[in-house]
């Protein structure tokens, strides 16, 4: 529940990114938000879980990851509606490759701004320790748990460069890794340089 200031507008703190964030932090954004448009801003306002962060709609690009009616997907369309400023976001899930749509509903700048979110993953960091020649990784996480037959998304040819990255050596390859109900997938990766001493 938000604060309310002295213009009777509630303050609410909105998380926003254009990297993804890990599962340590995200960038701050705050909008105010008028209480008399309130109910027209809950169908499109979702509750954070603690494996998800939200992002404002003005944030969201093809190709970012987004939690589309419950399920992590990749956006694959967006489309805004001239006469009502309503932006539909279609989808790709990463596990099931099955289309998800959602709507979201952005107002223009005016003194009481609704300012309308989608749900974003909050991604788990591994360090990768081996590929294996089935097309899944083994990777360690911050515990030190190992991860056997990590599953790579098929997209964006991740799977080439994470095997480009790993073969050269000049870091610790760390895998960015979504969760969906138990299972985990490999989306992304980040090359980690180790300070050298002397």
């Amino acid at each position: 529940m938000g604060k309310y200031d002295s213009h009777s507008y509630e303050y609410e703190a909105s998380h926003a990114g254009h990297n993804y964030p890990d599962e340590h932090g995200s960038v701050s954004d705050a909008a105010y938000k008028n209480p008399t448009y309130k109910s027209q801003a809950i169908s499109s306002v979702h509750t954070p879980k603690a494996s998800t962060f939200t992002i404002p709609c003005h944030h969201i690009r093809i190709g970012d990851l987004v939690i589309l009616q419950h399920r992590p997907c990749q956006i694959i369309r967006i489309t805004t509606s001239a006469q009502t400023g309503q932006h539909r976001y279609l989808g790709v899930d990463l596990f099931t490759k099955q289309l998800h749509e959602e709507p979201c509903v952005v107002s223009h700048p005016s003194p009481s701004v609704v300012l309308h979110s989608l749900l974003g993953p909050v991604f788990k960091q591994y360090r990768l320790i081996d590929i294996r020649d089935d097309g899944k990784l083994v990777a360690m996480t911050e515990t030190g748990e190992i991860k056997q037959g990590l599953k790579v998304v098929d997209q964006g040819h991740l799977w080439s460069r994470l095997k480009e990255a790993f073969g050269r050596g000049s870091g610790s390859v760390r895998v960015l890794v979504i969760s969906d109900h138990g299972k985990e997938l490999a989306v992304d990766y980040k090359v980690v340089h180790l300070a050298h001493k002397l």
